[in-house]
């Protein structure tokens, strides 16, 4: 009788152990899902220029630059102009034509105040792809942000949906948003925006 209970003590305690085991194992799986690496080798050199030495930044260009010292800074060519306050750069994602890329610049009173990366597509799979990519740079290099965690972009399509968006603040005040959000198209964007610090912002009105 004492042996039978011993048996079934250590099957039982068996199976909970496999159970364990195979629980962690799944978790594991899904919160350290992998981008493909050609988005991340496109991903990682944009994301290194936005975040230096803990503050945010465009395409590596001082706040309060004009407009006409960033066209000449990026040598900028074919862009769009929506208005007076902002440059419209739009191009295709390298390595992945089914990928917009935009990159916005703003102003005010010719003096640049913040920036944006827009990646727009409306493959599901693609984008969360963008999703893990982004993810992974981050994780690598920043810092823990101030809202939401890192884990809205592992199913990135589905945080469209919901407008989630996580975000950082610099040690100068500049802050950096990744947005994740649908138009009236149903395409996916994924929004990387950049703000100046505000205490550095002192514009003559």
């Amino acid at each position: 009788m004492r042996y039978s209970k011993k048996l079934l003590l250590c099957i039982l305690a068996f199976t909970l152990t496999l159970l364990v085991v195979s629980g962690c194992n799944s978790s594991g799986d899904e919160s350290n899902k992998k981008a493909s690496t050609s988005l991340y080798k496109v991903v990682r050199p944009l994301l290194e220029t936005v975040h230096k030495d803990n503050t945010f930044v465009i395409e590596e260009i001082p706040w309060l630059i004009s407009k006409e010292g960033v066209i000449q800074q990026k040598q900028l060519t074919g862009i769009q102009i929506d208005d007076i306050d902002r440059l419209l750069v739009k191009g295709k994602l390298p390595l992945d034509d089914s990928i917009q890329q935009h990159i916005i610049y703003n102003f005010e009173e010719n003096q640049l105040v913040s920036g944006a990366y827009l990646f727009i597509t409306s493959e599901k799979e693609l984008f969360d792809e963008l999703g893990l990519a982004v993810k992974d740079v981050i994780q690598e290099s920043f810092p823990e942000p101030r809202s939401t965690n890192f884990n809205t972009l592992d199913s990135a399509a589905a945080s469209a949906e919901k407008n989630e968006s996580i975000m950082w603040q610099g040690s100068d005040k500049s802050y950096m948003w990744v947005n994740m959000l649908t138009n009236e198209s149903s395409e996916l964007i994924l929004q990387i925006q950049i703000a100046s610090p505000i205490e550095q912002i002192s514009l003559q009105r």
